[in-house]
């Protein structure tokens, strides 16, 4: 599916690692007749024949705008991407399409080109102040190509600065020659059509040659996925998604954004006090000028957002020192995780980010007004104004947590039940606006060495246990549905038929969306999805999307209510809509994308094998057509059937 992601919708990283920024010049491309010149790991110099130095390019204009063509990477990588470029004040937009090429279409349903892209996105092109090609991965390369892409960019922007990527792969023999030939074209056109080589591959492999691919090139940084079947050593892990965007921005604006706010070694400067990590939070707030109440209200919240104000807590799923792209993170679970860095950046704080008094002091930044865009005074304004602990628990929830709003309803009692328990623990050692011991927390002095994270003591939630049996839980969705047959299993079941579609069990609607899959998608017309969690069995909290051909009965909406009895989606097959439905796990921490989404290749995943597994041991058809290789891998303890 193609995405063009825009700054207004995503607001997220800054920078976590620091990396190199490797960026070659038109006048010092590579001589791919005697492959003379090349990295040696260091920066700023290379060694061989006519070496030469490898430098950023000067800054770009303020508030500028940038235009990123890419594939599977630039998509993987484009809220982090967005994140930096905007930590700069500019404006990003990512047309990036999975497996894209210059001359194919990419996977999922598109049906456009790398070129026809340039075609279509071309008032995007037009106000570009630069423009970033990442394509080459996949196929598609050649000096000719390149060469008319350029035109066509050109064509419609005279003078931004224009950049090409190049690629690199890891331990894959079958794409050692699909690089190097992209490799190869992108250096040797570099000088003939004027744009600077931005080097993916000196990032990951500093000693290697980009041209001449030997397939001993190493990823020492862990910057390359090495699970996925048919893509090993291609596709960025979570730390090469951060390197990737830290390396375009470096490039394009200058390379001033590289601070490594959670990898630097450095004292707090805040000493906590408490016997827990709630009451270090609590007296922290009393100390900076908020009432017992409030401070209870405040922390109360903390308590149920990150399972006892853990600062390293992944959205009840593990912990980690390292702010996640997508999903909450944090004592106030930061949304996305690497918001706080942002926040940090605006409020100037540079003591590690995964430590409680970090966070503490981000929250309160927020709320006395000094954190930038990300500023929260009504809440403090709005908090001043409570009468009891209650009162303030409610207020912080609405104004600062802000949660969807069936969780609020659900939670609240628990959010204010927690503050209560904490304001009858700080009565009972001492009054309700004093610190209620001395006790220091075990984040480190001032004279001490930073050799790990203050606290790491954690709790989280239990996953759905694993080799479960759906019993009386859950009833087949598809029991009304005539004429329904199994097509294939992708990022989940594929299937055709007429007739209504039940949720699987109790649980309750998450969110419906029109116009998910377009007729530039690829679809018969603009077709939706609908998306529920179930709320029962051994599948209780996770989600499930049915999608494409479908119709939504009126009356849902997010939060609704639904059981097995209620029909969430109406099928059709008809010349009008003729592709069928997909309906599968869905991800909660990237909507409306399914859990399969990063890792699917155009054939059968895990995720699409177990719906399919539970959607057989339910009665409804045998297995759909398996196409292998089955990539992604079951996160441990998810159910099976």
């Amino acid at each position: 599916m193609k995405h063009i992601l825009y700054l207004l919708f995503s607001l997220t990283l800054a920078v976590v690692f620091y990396v190199p920024t490797y960026a070659l010049s038109a006048q010092n491309w590579f001589s791919i007749e005697n492959n003379s010149i090349y990295y040696d790991g260091n920066q700023s110099a290379c060694s061989g024949q006519g070496s030469t130095q490898f430098t950023n390019t000067s800054s770009l204009a303020p508030n500028a705008n940038v235009y990123i063509l890419g594939d599977t990477i630039s998509e993987y990588a484009s809220t982090e991407i967005i994140g930096v470029f905007r930590a700069q004040h500019h404006q990003v937009n990512i047309d990036a399409q999975p497996e894209l090429t210059l001359t194919n279409t990419g996977i999922g349903g598109t049906t456009t080109t790398g070129m026809d892209a340039l075609t279509l996105d071309k008032p995007t092109i037009q106000a570009a102040g630069a423009i970033i090609v990442e394509l080459g991965s996949f196929g598609g390369d050649t000096p000719q190509t390149i060469d008319a892409a350029i035109k066509a960019i050109r064509a419609d922007n005279p003078s931004a600065p224009i950049y090409w990527v190049d690629t690199i792969v890891v331990n894959n023999p079958l794409y050692l020659p699909i690089i190097q030939q992209a490799n190869q074209a992108i250096y040797s056109q570099a000088g003939p059509d004027n744009y600077t080589v931005v080097s993916w591959f000196k990032t990951v492999d500093p000693s290697g040659n980009p041209t001449q691919l030997t397939g001993q090139e190493t990823d020492s940084n862990g910057y390359l996925l090495t699970d996925l079947a048919g893509q090993n050593g291609i596709l960025p892990t979570t730390k090469g998604i951060q390197a990737f965007a830290n390396l375009l921005d470096g490039t394009v604006t200058g390379g001033s954004n590289t601070t490594p706010l959670t990898t630097s070694c450095c004292p707090e400067t805040t000493v906590l006090t408490g016997s827990s990590r709630a009451i270090q939070a609590y007296n922290f707030f009393i100390q900076n000028g908020f009432t017992s109440i409030e401070a209870a209200g405040i922390v109360g919240n903390m308590i149920y957002e990150s399972e006892g104000v853990n600062p390293e807590q992944i959205e009840s799923d593990g912990t980690s020192q390292t702010p996640p792209a997508y999903g909450g993170w944090g004592i106030v679970q930061f949304t996305p995780g690497t918001k706080a860095i942002l926040i940090a950046q605006a409020a100037n704080v540079t003591t590690p980010i995964y430590e409680l008094s970090t966070q503490l002091q981000l929250v309160l930044d927020q709320l006395n007004g000094t954190a930038g865009n990300e500023n929260e005074t009504q809440a403090k304004t709005d908090l001043q104004a409570a009468a009891n602990i209650p009162d303030a628990t409610t207020i912080f929830m609405n104004d600062y947590e802000n949660p969807y709003a069936p969780d609020a309803a659900s939670s609240i009692s628990t959010r204010i039940g927690d503050a209560l328990k904490l304001a009858a623990a700080v009565q009972s050692g001492s009054s309700g606006s004093q610190p209620v011991s001395q006790t220091t927390s075990t984040a480190s002095s001032p004279s001490s060495q930073c050799s790990s994270p203050g606290s790491t003591t954690t709790t989280s939630s239990t996953p759905p246990p694993a080799n479960s049996s759906p019993t009386s839980a859950y009833v087949n969705p598809f029991r009304d549905v005539s004429g329904l047959t199994n097509s294939r299993i992708d990022q989940g079941v594929d299937l055709v038929g007429n007739g209504p579609v039940y949720a699987l069990g109790s649980g309750k609607i998450v969110n419906i969306y029109q116009g998910w899959c377009t007729p530039k998608e690829g679809c018969d017309y603009s077709e939706p999805l609908i998306a529920y969690q179930l709320t029962t069995g051994p599948a209780n909290g996770l989600e499930v999307y049915v999608a494409e051909c479908i119709t939504i009965p009126t009356g849902l909406s997010p939060g609704t209510p639904v059981d097995s009895n209620t029909v969430i989606a109406d099928m059709m097959n008809s010349p009008q809509c003729s592709n069928g439905i997909e309906t599968g796990w869905l991800n909660p921490n990237a909507l409306p994308m399914s859990m399969a989404y990063a890792c699917f290749k155009n054939s059968a995943t895990a995720f699409g094998v177990n719906f399919s597994q539970l959607l057989q041991s339910l009665g409804s058809p045998e297995y759909g057509v398996l196409d292998p290789p089955v990539t992604c891998v079951l996160p441990a303890g998810w159910p099976t059937w």
